[in-house]
């Protein structure tokens, strides 16, 4: 852009699709896809709320084991489970123009596992927690691993969906008020443990299908988005060489080097939390 199209008077400026200037390219569907997503993440996280992984679930967990190392187990499989596919999704994900259609699968498989866990806690059979223990750990990693898959083309199609300027106020939005929804979840949390007419399993049973319920609603809205056709870079790369040129990126971006250092040292901090 030129010295005398930067200096244009504000005036010359029309605003489009919430803020967006008119010297940019407009992806389409702004307004709604902001609002799915907006919707998304604020149902999204009160879902979690109920069934907090770092406090709710451990707590859960601890009626079928006081083993420290299943805990520390159980946290390592959540995290683990997140990060393990992401480099090779990216990989295959790299040639395909839309990648909505994975992302749907993913996010509806995340669904149903909290669905799953609402009925075998409901159900949960006396005197055999080993099962309940042994699929809980399966049900969840196969949620963390699903949510690492998804990662990839939900991260993807909003660079698509939403201009740059607007990525910012909409992660905020996302933030503000699924926070404020889940410090909800919360007391909600609070009051049905503190329920003596509510038993347990069966209390644990109601937050998992509450859980199920919202993310079930925010995963409507997620589905609606209208991805716009990406480009593709042809077929994707055999895993040696995709590997070593992800590491030679790595080296040559500082930026993204200490962005992935920070992000490790935060997730080796999350395995005390359980705790």
């Amino acid at each position: 852009m030129g010295i005398t199209e930067r200096c244009k008077p504000l005036s010359q400026e029309k605003d489009h699709d919430l803020g967006q200037s008119s010297e940019e390219a407009s992806p389409p569907h702004v307004r709604f896809n902001f609002a799915m997503g907006l919707i998304h993440g604020v149902f999204f996280q009160a879902g979690m709320g109920f069934s907090e992984p770092m406090t709710v679930l451990p707590v859960f967990l601890s009626h079928f084991t006081v083993s420290q190392v299943m805990m520390g187990v159980f946290s390592a499989l959540m995290k683990a489970g997140s990060v393990f596919p992401q480099l090779f999704v990216a990989n295959r994900l790299q040639s395909k123009p839309r990648e909505r259609p994975l992302l749907v699968v993913m996010i509806w498989v995340r669904a149903a596992i909290w669905l799953v866990l609402g009925v075998l806690a409901y159900s949960c059979p006396p005197g055999k927690p080993m099962i309940v223990l042994v699929a809980l750990l399966v049900l969840l990693f196969a949620f963390s691993f699903a949510g690492g898959v998804a990662t990839i083309p939900f991260t993807d199609i909003w660079g698509k969906a939403l201009p740059a300027r607007l990525r910012g106020r909409f992660f905020g939005h996302r933030q503000l008020w699924g926070g404020l929804m889940a410090i909800g979840a919360g007391f909600g949390v609070k009051v049905i443990l503190g329920n003596p007419d509510i038993s347990f399993p069966k209390n644990y049973a109601f937050l998992f299908l509450l859980s199920f319920v919202f993310i079930a609603m925010s995963y409507i809205a997620l589905s609606s988005v209208r991805e716009p056709k990406g480009h593709s870079t042809g077929r994707p790369l055999e895993i040696g060489p995709f590997l070593k040129e992800s590491l030679r990126v790595l080296w040559q971006d500082r930026n993204l080097g200490l962005l992935i250092l920070t992000q490790l040292v935060v997730g080796f901090g999350t395995f005390a939390l359980p705790f």
